[in-house]
């Protein structure tokens, strides 16, 4: 019998249960939410312009989140995603589910008319190695970030 998968546009409804995956996400870097995440977080399952979170179920339990933000972009003349989380519990991992997931995610934002989708993984991972099989380039190989609360602007 094969498990009855479901892609589920998350709102404030489910923000308990995306919440609990975050913090097992979370815990399998040893890391939790700070306060500031947690706000972050919550924002997405209010704010429809910041972006979406996508809650997975297979059979009707939990097995996953795909966090996806949005930002403004002129090259591509439009609204583009950044999948910036994409976690599936330790049961689920190497099943087709993540393929599914992320093939439904991108229709989803097809039909809401973003004009382009980038993602965040970390090379050799295994949702490095589901993207290029999904068809996504990669450009530069490199992420660069900078906290503003820890820049010093006179070094």
């Amino acid at each position: 019998m094969r498990a009855n998968f479901e892609l589920i546009l998350a709102g404030p409804a489910h923000g308990r249960i995306l919440r609990a995956l975050a913090d097992e996400a979370l815990a399998e870097d040893a890391a939790s939410f700070a306060k500031e995440e947690a706000d972050a977080f919550n924002r997405l399952l209010v704010d429809a312009g910041a972006g979406r979170i996508y809650l997975l179920t297979v059979s009707g339990e939990p097995a996953g989140f795909v966090i996806v933000l949005y930002r403004h972009s002129v090259r591509p003349a439009g609204r583009v995603a950044v999948i910036s989380d994409f976690y599936l519990r330790r049961g689920h991992r190497g099943r087709p589910i993540a393929r599914r997931a992320l093939r439904d995610v991108l229709l989803d934002l097809d039909a809401f008319g973003i004009a382009g989708v980038d993602a965040l993984a970390h090379p050799g991972s295994e949702l490095a190695r589901l993207l290029e099989m999904e068809g996504f380039q990669v450009e530069g190989g490199c992420l660069y970030r900078c906290c503003l609360q820890d820049f010093d602007p006179m070094p």
